[in-house]
């Protein structure tokens, strides 16, 4: 069996397909292959994996809702995108085509003629995905709630980042409070604001490495809190925590529910479609998680104590949610 993963963009496309691509590998002896975009934050993650037979990039630019130049070179990006898509199914002949997000799966998607699949990480579809729906086999959402933006029956399975998670070792001590991989500023002063209140408590603070020197200026760690730039060792620092403090993108909340991990979620306003924060609703509205909103920031001691006072609330209202008919995509395949 040959599959060709189409992500790109951005790691929430990218680690779902890597993960899917290992399991697909290792217990299926698939042939797997990659075509990806070209930005950066992707080379960084794929020269530590070893899983595709073959990457390919295709060289596209997203579209603006205004007109200006950009949008014509991006338009002609896109022609040589489509030409490309057409040799490299030419070569590989895959049997399934699987795009997992970004603006780099539209033109391989809509040339492929062997049998095609959709992966949405996020509640809200973006733009390839949304344009894509009604000529793919299957659609799969991480979200219930994705469900009403696609006009035909989608399954909803697990995050396929998580399908190689080990859930062993899993222990409930430290609050973790982490931004994703570059931190935020803005998480990074309500910390340091409420760092009187919060020193004497078993943290562990990720500040983002181009953050880490300004923040170890403001204040310093204490036998129980412990301020480092970045984390290697995510998931291990996930599998320890009683609580994570963090925002809610698609790749943290899969990892989050998985571990049964209960969280304060900071929505970022910075991404497309406010759709941080329709993720973090789909655990906050259930009462399975803490919302905590950018212009909420001063509360963030309160929602610590409202989060581990109603522990218990919140971990069982999290496992009726892991029960509603999430499936293993690996079923489908």
């Amino acid at each position: 069996m040959k599959i060709l993963f189409v992500a790109g963009g951005s790691g929430g496309h990218l680690y779902p397909a890597i993960e899917l691509a290992k399991f697909l590998k290792k217990e299926r002896n698939a042939e797997v292959y990659l075509i990806r975009a070209n930005k950066k934050i992707e080379d960084q993650i794929l020269e530590k994996v070893k899983v595709f037979d073959k990457i390919y990039k295709l060289e596209m630019g997203g579209f603006s809702k205004k007109l200006g130049l950009k949008n014509f070179k991006h338009l002609w990006m896109l022609m040589f995108a489509f030409n490309k898509s057409k040799k490299v199914l030419k070569e590989i002949k895959p049997d399934i085509v699987f795009g997992m997000g970004g603006y780099v799966t539209y033109p391989v998607l809509k040339k492929a003629k062997c049998k095609k699949y959709l992966h949405e990480q996020n509640t809200i579809p973006g733009l390839a995905n949304k344009m894509l729906k009604n000529r793919v086999d299957k659609i799969f959402i991480s979200f219930k709630e994705s469900e009403k933006y696609f006009n035909k029956k989608c399954y909803l399975v697990k995050n396929p980042r998580v399908i190689n998670l080990n859930k062993e070792n899993l222990q409930e001590e430290t609050i973790l409070i982490v931004a994703g991989s570059l931190g935020s500023s803005t998480i990074n002063k309500a910390v340091i604001k409420a760092y009187p209140n919060l020193k004497d408590k078993k943290v562990l603070f990720v500040t983002g490495n181009k953050h880490y020197s300004d923040v170890i200026t403001k204040i310093k760690e204490t036998k129980t809190f412990k301020i480092v730039p970045y984390l290697d060792n995510f998931l291990e620092r996930l599998k320890s925590a009683k609580l994570i403090i963090s925002r809610s993108g698609a790749t943290t909340m899969a990892e989050i529910m998985e571990l049964e991990k209960i969280s304060i979620l900071i929505p970022s306003k910075n991404v497309k479609n406010n759709h941080q924060y329709l993720n973090a609703l789909s655990l906050t509205d259930k009462f399975a998680s803490v919302l905590l909103e950018e212009d909420q920031l001063d509360l963030l001691v309160a929602k610590i104590d409202f989060a581990l006072d109603n522990y218990s609330n919140l971990k069982e209202n999290l496992k009726k949610v892991l029960q509603d008919n999430y499936q293993d995509i690996t079923k489908f395949i």
